[in-house]
């Protein structure tokens, strides 16, 4: 079950979600700030990708609204009180393993990997450091890490618990995919609930409808 997973395990999941975190245009431009005296911008087409509703329906209570900074590339939506939220990501493939030679080494933190696991990191650790890997091979290479990383597969998506501090506070749940040279996740995090197998269900959905809407 998903609870039972180690604490390695949640480690080698925040290890998919930072990847993506750390790659890509994540800085919003000077025009996309707001300014004193300014209204807020617009939400980009991430942050409207998901209506109120269908935010809820992830993590219950009050709906989330988008905060300042996020970008097209990623949209941080937060309940008042900071109570809960969710933080979603968009970006090419390549992108994301762009990280890929920081964090493939925290997979090996695990003594019990398998010896044949192991093998995988390394030789994807000689691969990613040999030069940038093509969409198409970034989503190949996404799969083998999700697969070592002790994720399992929920609505079309990978899915594992996101360990307290590793994006927020809280601990919560993450829904991966990589497909058609996109890397995509959805992350729910709440102070009042830890996440089980049914939130894991409704953010993996969600998931599936945010690539739907953003095209």
């Amino acid at each position: 079950m998903l609870a039972g997973r180690s604490a390695t395990a949640l480690l080698a999941a925040a290890v998919l979600l930072l990847g993506g975190a750390c790659s890509g245009d994540d800085t919003a431009s000077d025009a996309e700030q707001p300014t004193t005296g300014d209204a807020a911008p617009e939400p980009s087409a991430l942050c409207r990708s998901l209506t109120p509703e269908e935010l809820t329906r992830v993590i219950g209570g009050r709906a989330p609204e988008p905060l300042a900074d996020s970008t097209h590339t990623r949209c941080h939506w937060q309940t008042p009180g900071e109570r809960a939220g969710l933080v979603g990501f968009v970006l090419p493939a390549e992108d994301w393993a762009e990280a890929l030679p920081s964090s493939l080494p925290q997979l090996k933190v695990n003594r019990d990997l398998p010896a044949k696991d192991r093998r995988l990191v390394e030789r994807l650790e000689r691969e990613v450091g040999a030069g940038a890997l093509s969409h198409a091979r970034a989503c190949e290479v996404f799969a083998d890490v999700a697969r070592v990383s002790v994720m399992e597969a929920e609505a079309g998506a990978m899915v594992n618990f996101v360990p307290a501090g590793a994006v927020n506070p809280h601990q919560g749940v993450t829904a991966q995919r990589c497909e058609d040279g996109r890397f995509a996740s959805l992350t729910a995090y709440a102070a009042d609930a830890l996440p089980d197998r049914a939130t894991a269900r409704r953010t993996a959905r969600a998931l599936g409808t945010l690539l739907r809407r953003v095209g």
